[in-house]
């Protein structure tokens, strides 16, 4: 897994004020842009974004590698951060064993009307748990992906 994302703002007095974030699956290569199918969502938060910038910081310090306080700061998903009407958990990865699938199981099997999702090539899970869980609770489910493929 890796993190794909752009902090936009502005400058105010030679330093960067952060505004709003664009992330999602966008490769930031040529071909990445012009010739895969992409998705991505731009959520302007002052938040949000002032998260997304410490985690470009911490990357950049880490280099090639995964430094011990970058896989702490991952380990520890920012909760509960204002979004409109709703609030937002930030997560990036990587992380120490699968604590973020586990929550998103477990939150997608909490849905009481109905589940979105966007997925690059998914396999057959968790497609079919999803399918499962349309039928078994009549849930709205409706997703994006860029191709099935079998496991």
């Amino acid at each position: 897994a890796h993190n794909k994302f752009v902090v936009v703002g502005r400058n105010e007095d030679e330093e960067f004020s952060p505004e709003a974030v664009w992330t999602g699956s966008t490769n930031w290569t040529p071909t990445g842009l012009c010739t895969q199918l992409n998705n991505g969502i731009m959520l302007v938060n002052k938040d949000l974004a002032e998260r997304y910038e410490a985690q470009f910081k911490l990357l950049a310090e880490s280099g090639d590698v995964v430094s011990d306080d970058l896989l702490d700061s991952n380990n520890q998903p920012k909760r509960g951060i204002p979004l409109g009407d709703a609030t937002v958990d930030s997560w990036f990865s990587k992380l120490s064993g699968e604590i973020d699938n586990k929550e998103l199981v477990e939150l997608v099997k909490s849905a009481k009307q109905g589940v979105f999702f966007v997925m690059f090539q998914p396999g057959n899970e968790p497609v079919r748990t999803l399918l499962k869980m349309q039928k078994e609770k009549n849930l709205y489910v409706r997703g994006v992906a860029t191709q099935f493929t079998s496991t």
